[in-house]
């Protein structure tokens, strides 16, 4: 079975047929005599294909979706990149909660690529210890390469 176009409406017809399905016309016959043949025989000559209309995007939501990608992988981010401002920031990027106040830091270098903090914070919710107030953690931080930030390796808590 070979499939032909009908040349008012441009649905598929099979080759054989007589009438087109949709709107009645000879498949045979040229477009415009297939028309003509239609209005003589007082058939409505059917609408237009539709065109497909593809939904684009305004250039408005084209930018505002790139920044708010731009602005989750940011935030994502956002504590492995603070290493790259210090051993003191990156020690605040993994000790900061929103309820953890007054967080001091005291460190000493042991060499370029390695530093001890004690870090002294209040916390009304404790993790492991057994009650709520200040606590103190012991941090290591490394530098593996002085290109990449200050990632916290050691962690450990004390009284």
């Amino acid at each position: 079975m070979t499939a032909i176009k009908c040349p008012v409406c441009g649905c598929s017809v099979n080759a054989n047929a007589t009438g087109c399905p949709e709107c009645g016309a000879n498949p045979a016959l040229p477009a415009e005599e297939a028309r003509s043949d239609l209005l003589a025989r007082g058939l409505p000559l059917p609408p237009p294909p539709a065109r497909i209309r593809r939904h684009t995007w305004s250039r408005r939501r084209r930018l505002a979706v790139a920044v708010g990608a731009l602005v989750m992988i940011v935030v994502l981010l956002a504590p492995q990149w603070l290493g790259y401002f210090g051993p003191r920031v990156a020690a605040y990027a993994t000790t900061w909660r929103p309820w953890r106040t007054h967080i001091t830091l005291s460190y000493e270098h042991d060499w370029p690529q390695r530093c001890t903090m004690e870090v002294q914070y209040r916390d009304p919710w404790p993790g492991q210890a057994r009650t709520p107030g200040w606590q103190v953690d012991f941090l290591t931080l490394r530098r593996y390469r002085s290109w990449l930030p200050w990632v916290v390796s050691e962690r450990g808590s004390g009284p």
